[in-house]
This record gives structure tokens, C-alpha cells and sequence, in this order.
């Protein structure tokens, strides 16, 4: 098995949030209020000074150069090689498929919500995902605001990979309705950074 396998990765309704994400949650409402007559709102009407302070995390995903690059992941960047643990999958990295999802929302100018699975060497980590498009007319896609967030991180015990069990780590207590973190789980600092499951670097 590779280094870094996906194990999941699903859509999720935008009416899922409904105050459990309280940071998804507020972007989404501020995306949804910054919408004139159906048009899709500027970048410049989200990248305000306040929503830069509720929402320190928040990363802008540009479109693909000229040259043919791939297109930036943001926060995602370190899953990029993951490769799918079930044979039967499709033979496609964790990185080839978020970028299939960003070409779609650009394509549709439909917001998107995801859960992610992923499993490194040492720990299993559950990551949610939101992007937001934005366009400078209204109706054609230019960059994403992405919202990106560690849910939970699990160590897993054993003497190899094959062999490795999840052990859950100490939970701390929810907060205005989210869900129940484990105390390890990074700040935002170690989120840029990349994830510790591709890292290797085991939790504290």
C-alpha cells in the first residue's frame, strides 16, 4: 500500500453546515449574501478586512496558468499524491480528482462541500472542504475562496502499516454545535504547513 492513500471522498448538501461548522458556516452565508440578481460575487466583496478576521484560514485558489499547470489546492496541496486504497477505484490521485471538483464549480458556479478521508503513515485525518466562486462579472468563474479544515486526526498504533490500528485521540469539548475535535488537532499554522499524515510527523 502506498505511503498515502484516500480512503473517502463525498459530496456533501450545502444545508449539512446549518450552524455545525460555524466557520463554513459563515462564509457560505456571506457568500450567499453578496449575490445580486443571481450573479456570482467579486472576489473584492469577500476579501474584506472582517471576513479576514472571522476567517483567518480562508485561501484564494487561482485558475490554472497559461502554461498548463495543475491548479493550486491551497490547504490541500500535501494530500495531492494520494493514491486510492481500494484497488477497484479509480486509478486516480487524491490531487487529479479535488481538481476535476474545482474545474466542475468553476464550470457550474455552484458552491461545493466535501468530506475527505485520508490515511498516512501514522495517522488517519478527516478533512471538510468548501469552495466558493467568485467572478469580477458576475457569471464567469476567475478565483475560489476556500475554507479547508482538519476534523479529526487519529493515530494509528501498530508495527507496520498493514498492521496499524486507529487509536482515537482525547476529544476536546464541541463548541457552538461543532463537532467534537481531537485536543492534537492542529492550528492553523500546522495546517499550511501540510498534513502530518503525509509528514509522518506524529501528534503530540
Amino acid at each position: 500500500m502506498a505511503a498515502l492513500v484516500w480512503l473517502a471522498k463525498r459530496p456533501l448538501p450545502l444545508a449539512y453546515l446549518g450552524g455545525a461548522d460555524p466557520a463554513l458556516d459563515i462564509a457560505l452565508r456571506a457568500w450567499m449574501a453578496r449575490r445580486t440578481d443571481g450573479l456570482l460575487p467579486p472576489r473584492c466583496a469577500l476579501d474584506t478586512p472582517q471576513l479576514r478576521l472571522l476567517l483567518p484560514e480562508a485561501e484564494w485558489l487561482a485558475p490554472p496558468g497559461p502554461d498548463g499547470g495543475p491548479a493550486p489546492l491551497g490547504r490541500l496541496e500535501a494530500l495531492a499524491a494520494a493514491e486510492a486504497a481500494d484497488p477497484r477505484a479509480a486509478r486516480r490521485t487524491l490531487g487529479e480528482l479535488l481538481r476535476e471538483d474545482q474545474r466542475t464549480v468553476r464550470f457550474t458556479g455552484s458552491p461545493l462541500l466535501q468530506d475527505l478521508v485520508v490515511q498516512g503513515p501514522l495517522a488517519l485525518e478527516r478533512w471538510r472542504q468548501l469552495l466558493l466562486p467568485t467572478a469580477d462579472d458576475g457569471v464567469r468563474v476567475k478565483e475560489l475562496l476556500q475554507l479547508c479544515r482538519l476534523r479529526e486526526s487519529v493515530r494509528l498504533v501498530g508495527a507496520g502499516a498493514d498492521e496499524a490500528r486507529p487509536e482515537a485521540l482525547r476529544p476536546r469539548p464541541a463548541r457552538d454545535g461543532d463537532e467534537a475535535l481531537p485536543a492534537a488537532a492542529p492550528g492553523d499554522a500546522d495546517a499550511r504547513a501540510g498534513s502530518r499524515a503525509w509528514r509522518g510527523t506524529p501528534r503530540r
